[in-house]
Formats: C-alpha cells, structure tokens, sequence
C-alpha cells in the first residue's frame, strides 16, 4: 500500500537498507556495488539508487518492482530536471526486468530507466509475478 500512496521511503524496509548500503559504501571503499531487488525489493534498490548513495552504485536491476503513478511521477520529474538533482543522474545504471502482464510491475515500463526487458511469463511460472520466469530465462 505503502507505494500505492507513494510513501515507501518512510518504511523501516527502506530505512534499513539504507543504512546497510551506507555502512558497506564505507566499509568497502573503491568496490564497485551492485544492487538486485524483485517486486518490493526492486522498489527499495531503485530508491537507493536514486537517494544520495546513488553515486556509490554501480549497476542496479530490479526484477519487477512495484511501481505505481507516484514512482513514474518522481521518474518524469527527474528527467526534467537533469543536472539539478542528485535523483536520476544515476537512472542509466538501471536496468529493470518486467513479465509481461504483471499488474504489480506494469508501470515500471514508464519508469526511467537505462535499459528495460520484458518477459513473457514462462509457463511453469505459477502467475505474472512470480519470480521463477526470471530464474529459467537468465
């Protein structure tokens, strides 16, 4: 819900990641760091990429993510304001993996993103948003 309404930034789910993301940035100094996320996962690992620790991150994929008109609001924002913030000058080290038909992720393709791949859903893959499209077809 908390995407829905825009809000997921304030969950102790984000937080927490940030805070981990923080301490390994200083920890592992020069390392180039990759983030991977699926559905609410794939949501915090955008976010991440886009807070002020978006510099530190190398690449980021996000299996779909849960998306919704606020998260691609934020994204068109971005992209109008290239240069004027710190949010989005990060957005081509995103890749983002969609299944086709998955009502969770199906915004995530209006997001701005470097690169976006979309799947059909495999057919052992019990519905849209299950994860194992990703794991036969990679």
């Amino acid at each position: 819900m908390k995407i829905v309404l825009g809000s997921e930034l304030k969950t102790k789910y984000f937080e927490k990641s940030y805070e981990l993301l923080k301490k390994l940035i200083q920890k592992y100094k020069g390392y180039k760091i990759t983030l991977t996320g699926y559905s609410l996962g794939g949501r915090i690992v955008i976010n991440l990429l886009d807070s002020d620790l978006g510099e530190n991150i190398d690449k980021v994929y996000a299996f779909n993510p849960g998306t919704f008109i606020n998260q691609i609001r934020k994204s068109k924002l971005c992209s109008e304001e290239e240069g004027k913030s710190v949010r989005c000058a990060n957005r081509d080290k995103l890749t983002i993996y969609l299944v086709n038909g998955d009502i969770i992720s199906a915004f995530a393709k209006a997001e701005l993103a470097g690169e976006h791949k979309v799947f059909k859903k495999h057919k052992k893959a019990l519905f849209n948003h299950d994860a194992y499209t990703f794991y036969l077809k990679l």
